[in-house]
């Protein structure tokens, strides 16, 4: 609970600030959230993995409402059958615009497994943005293959 107080600090103090601020700060609170849960389990998950689609579907695993779809190579469509944030899931924040904190605690776990220069997350629809899921959009540097060989 005390993690939750001191990101919450970060995110309620953002809330009026204009974008460019705006987004320094939400990157302060992904990588909080990140270092404190998912980041743990992305490392764990590119240690058992043997390739690119491994790691995806070994993440797939480690999170129970999460899949994983492979499009095409490098291209991966990863979903959360339900919202995983703190403030959400204790009815702190149902804003919106907190579902870039997931987007980019994404980008930050998923550029420590392949480096920043080799990933793309896009946002595509949230559920705090009245659909069904949260899904995402992401594009892996197919050279990065070559971490596993």
């Amino acid at each position: 609970m005390k993690k939750t107080a001191e990101w919450w600090e970060i995110y309620a103090d953002m809330l009026d600030l204009p974008d460019g601020q705006w987004q320094q700060r939400l990157q302060a609170c992904a990588e909080a959230c990140s270092n404190s849960y998912s980041l743990h389990l992305y490392r764990q998950c590119a240690k058992k993995a043997v390739s690119i689609e491994d790691f995806f579907m070994a993440l797939a695993e480690a999170f129970a409402d999460m899949e994983v779809n492979k499009l095409s190579e490098g291209r991966y469509e990863v979903c959360y059958r339900a919202c995983g944030c703190d403030f959400y899931r204790q009815k702190l924040c149902n804003d919106p615009r907190l579902c870039m904190c997931s987007k980019k605690s994404m980008e930050y776990n998923l550029s420590d497994i392949f480096g920043k220069e080799n990933i793309l997350v896009e946002l595509k629809e949230s559920i705090l943005a009245g659909r069904e899921k949260c899904r995402f959009l992401v594009l892996v540097n197919e050279r990065t293959e070559n971490r596993w060989t």
